[in-house]
């Protein structure tokens, strides 16, 4: 375990995975991608685009994308590496909140 599993976002954290990650349209969403730049072990997000209808409250753990506009998510560091993480969580823990822009969003 080179890197113990800390829930914290280091500085320049979210702006590494933005320089250095790939972003792929996936049915109903995108996959971001590419290596931790803390742990340096490859991981994932996968945000779903949804339809929300007014007034319905929707499941706080799921990572949403509306289908016009941008949106903050938040991205964790969850490879499959030994960090020490609790028996809830995977990755080394680090995290840090990306803004999505669909394409063609001015």
């Amino acid at each position: 375990m080179s890197v113990p599993y800390k829930k914290e976002t280091p500085v320049g954290w979210a702006g590494e995975i933005q320089r250095t990650w790939t972003v792929t349209d996936i049915p109903d969403g995108v996959r971001l991608a590419g290596d931790c730049p803390t742990c340096a072990h490859p991981t994932e997000s996968l945000v779903r685009s949804t339809w929300v209808a007014h007034g319905v409250p929707v499941d706080p753990d799921t990572k949403a994308l509306p289908r016009h506009g941008s949106e903050k998510v938040l991205v964790v560091c969850a490879c499959a590496a030994e960090h020490g993480a609790p028996p809830d969580g995977r990755g080394c823990g680090r995290a840090g909140y990306l803004l999505l822009v669909p394409d063609g969003t001015p």
